[in-house]
């Protein structure tokens, strides 16, 4: 975009935003992907897609506390060749509308209560948009850090929509459309929904702490603890355990006939430079085996931030019963202009039953670089690659995979 045509757009947008009308912005974002998944889970060897989408967000002045938003997001397909492959295609949505309170008539300046349609940012609910939307819950949020050192986040969601371009015939858990969480579990009946307590505590020197609760009615919950702790200046011990029991008309639904019951722990180390620069090594369990009396394979609703859905690809499917995975990951800003992340999974499933009729035993790679920079005021771009490999993974040979990504992004 010219730097003239950068300027009208601006002085536009500053125009309507100083009628008094509220605050309008938005992006426009092109992205072309390409994805060679060698036939695994889709059918279909590769698919390559290019789409536009455009993104407007409204914010209304405050009155008595009370504020609206709201964010439309429109995809349009340029060209396709098996969309379903990179899940990148046409797709329109009304992603955000909500109305929030402000607390601050009760000394609770940074007190709110948010109802309708809006993002939630926590380590199991996270704000991502890893295509052309970001993820959004339907339902009811109270957030607060009015309490010195202590963010709380607590709510109901009773529906949910993905990041993907998947429809609901195509996939219930990846699906844009906001779908009930029963749905979204896989499950043939309807539940209330998920209730959720998400609090952090940063009061002790040198520790980080959070602590969750996630219980979704007639289906699972899931307790949740993440521990940082500064060793050191610059190094950082961070510990992840979480613990999932279904629960309600939940039980007896997992594996054959079992109940779930599954762990997911990590442990990493964070090693930080400047400006935001850091490495982390770590190691990620999931104990036990699928099928059998119990399912102990974790449970991802909501398309977590936990560290096995940080590949482009999510092989090497490290929720997985019985998985050890291993992972470096990286990132650094090269100059004021660009940056680069990057990272590197072996996973090592084994998690065979004490049954003969489940058996899902393979080994993987995933490789990932991610490089950003900024071309001009208000106008990006990024490169994501990926490459992983399987062994075993379709019938007696291995497979590769492939994902090569290209965002332009303009916002205003």
């Amino acid at each position: 975009m010219s730097v003239a045509a950068e300027e009208t757009t601006n002085n536009f947008m500053n125009g309507i935003n100083d009628a008094g009308f509220g605050n309008f912005s938005g992006q426009i974002q092109s992205l072309t992907m390409s994805r060679d998944k060698n036939k695994y889970a889709t059918g279909d060897e590769r698919g390559d897609t290019s789409t536009l989408a455009f993104t407007l967000n409204y914010l209304s002045p405050e009155y008595a506390g009370f504020t609206v938003g709201a964010q439309w997001v429109s995809s349009f397909t340029l060209w396709e060749h098996n969309p379903n492959v990179p899940i990148n295609d046409d797709f329109n949505t009304l992603n955000k509308a909500f109305v929030n309170l402000n607390m601050s008539a009760y000394d609770l300046a940074k007190s709110n209560v948010k109802m309708g349609r809006f993002a939630i940012d926590t380590l199991l609910m996270p704000d991502i948009a890893p295509r052309q939307k970001s993820q959004s819950m339907e339902g009811i949020v109270f957030e607060s850090e009015d309490i010195k050192d202590t963010k709380l986040v607590a709510g109901w969601i009773y529906k949910y929509s993905s990041w993907s371009t998947f429809t609901y015939e195509d996939s219930a858990a990846f699906n844009y459309e906001f779908t009930d969480v029963s749905d979204v579990a896989g499950k043939d009946y309807s539940t209330a929904g998920t209730f959720f307590v998400d609090y952090t505590y940063t009061g002790i020197n040198n520790l980080n702490i959070n602590v969750s609760d996630y219980l979704s009615e007639d289906i699972f919950n899931t307790v949740l603890a993440d521990v940082k702790w500064e060793v050191v200046e610059g190094i950082k011990w961070r510990n992840v355990w979480a613990h999932q029991d279904s629960v309600g008309k939940g039980n007896g639904s997992y594996g054959n006939d079992g109940d779930l019951s599954a762990d997911f722990i990590e442990t990493s180390v964070i090693f930080e430079g400047k400006d935001g620069a850091y490495i982390r090594p770590g190691i990620w369990l999931v104990p036990g085996s699928a099928g059998g009396d119990n399912e102990h394979t974790f449970q991802d609703l909501f398309q977590s931030n936990l560290t096995p859905t940080f590949p482009l690809m999510a092989n090497p499917y490290g929720f997985l019963a019985g998985t050890t995975g291993y992972f470096v990951e990286g990132y650094s800003a090269l100059s004021k202009k660009d940056w680069l992340w990057a990272m590197a999974a072996f996973t090592d499933v084994d998690n065979s039953a004490d049954t003969d009729d489940y058996d899902y035993d393979y080994d993987a790679v995933e490789l990932n670089v991610i490089y950003g920079r900024q071309l001009a005021k208000n106008f990006s771009t990024s490169v994501k690659l990926g490459y992983a490999w399987l062994d075993d993974k379709i019938g007696s040979d291995d497979t590769q995979a492939w994902d090569a990504r290209l965002f332009l992004t303009y916002q205003f």
